[in-house]
């Protein structure tokens, strides 16, 4: 670090955009990533981290020990326990110097992955282990401080693909992960709705009283559902929850008699696959299941929207009696999707929709 990538960086002469510069941070982030995963330097850390532990339990038991006894009992208990202190200071030294050592590896490894996502589209999969790391050490305070400072100018475009996980991971907690979390995640669904709000969606959707990181997660949710609402993406955020809204009570609503599997039924003969087709007349918004590439512009004001579906439906065989709906968009294209009631299948819907 101090002989080659410090001083790389110092030869950039300030300037952090372009080919040259990405190489430069996203070379910085591999070599510390490749310190925290080598595997000889991770036992030994695994290895001394379990003896000081071992270590610190001797001397608390000893101490103990010490409490209730007295007179030449006491005397040798405090000796081995003189003896016990120094060996666990001896171990613990080591550690903190390697823990120490890790941590600076760590700090160093996200500052410069984000770094090098700011500067060029080359090294694409930086935020891979981007993720991976911050969303492994979420709860290390001066990991998020050191994520702080680079986050926001990541273009969003670099994270949307992730949102699952990304949405996954929020909850309505007081510490220094979950502001960053939120942020990132609001700026997706401005930036590039299509790609965020379906998950957000369900976030705020999915409330499970018995469950509370579920109850978080949906407060959370909601926070952010709530500074949507008054962005210049209110208008999306509202067509989409509608759409979804109308698409989930579709999955859901009974058919009447045995219906086989292979039958085609009137779509305006149920009562929310007519408000669903009812509910699409008044949006803008692309067929759910449609493959849409993240637009660097943020600009999707061209991308071909829903407007009807077939009047006939199909029911696919299984036990839930799945129903295939054909949506067609002002492109002209056609998409078969296979709407049914399944906990976190596509892109975290509570339904399940599979582009044939």
């Amino acid at each position: 670090i101090q002989s080659y990538l410090a001083p790389s960086i110092k030869e950039l002469k300030g300037e952090y955009t372009g080919g040259e510069a990405g190489l430069v941070f996203h070379q910085f982030a591999t070599f510390c990533d490749q310190q925290l995963q080598n595997p000889d330097t991770l036992e030994d850390f695994v290895r001394l981290e379990h003896l000081r532990t071992r270590k610190l339990k001797e001397v608390a038991d000893l101490e103990e020990m010490m409490k209730t006894s007295d007179g030449k009992t006491k005397d040798q208990l405090r000796t081995h326990r003189t003896k016990a202190k120094q060996w666990f200071d001896l171990d613990d030294r080591e550690y903190q110097r390697l823990k120490k050592s890790r941590e600076s590896f760590l700090y160093q490894c996200l500052e410069n992955y984000l770094l090098s996502l700011t500067a060029c589209d080359t090294f694409a999969n930086d935020v891979l282990r981007f993720c991976a790391l911050w969303l492994d050490n979420s709860d290390n305070e001066q990991a998020n401080n050191a994520v702080s400072g680079y986050l926001r100018e990541v273009p969003t475009r670099k994270f949307a693909s992730l949102m699952n996980q990304l949405s996954s991971r929020l909850l309505d907690v007081a510490d220094t992960f979950q502001p960053l979390l939120s942020a990132l995640v609001l700026q997706i669904c401005i930036d590039h709705p299509y790609h965020g709000m379906y998950h957000l969606f369900v976030n705020s959707r999915s409330k499970k009283d018995n469950d509370p990181k579920a109850v978080s997660r949906y407060n959370a949710a909601g926070k952010i559902v709530d500074v949507l609402k008054k962005s210049k993406r209110s208008g999306e955020w509202l067509a989409i929850h509608n759409t979804s809204y109308h698409y989930l009570n579709f999955a859901a609503e009974p058919l009447e008699g045995k219906v086989k599997s292979g039958s085609k039924l009137v779509l305006k003969e149920t009562i929310y696959g007519t408000r669903m087709q009812s509910a699409i007349s008044n949006t803008k918004i692309p067929p759910p299941t449609m493959t849409i590439p993240l637009r660097a512009d943020c600009d999707y004001s061209d991308v071909p929207h829903l407007v009807s579906f077939q009047p006939t439906f199909t029911i696919a065989s299984g036990i839930s009696a799945p129903k295939i709906v054909t949506a067609m968009a002002s492109n002209g294209v056609r998409y078969k999707q296979l709407v049914r009631l399944q906990t976190l299948v596509f892109d975290s819907f509570q339904y399940k929709f599979l582009l044939t």
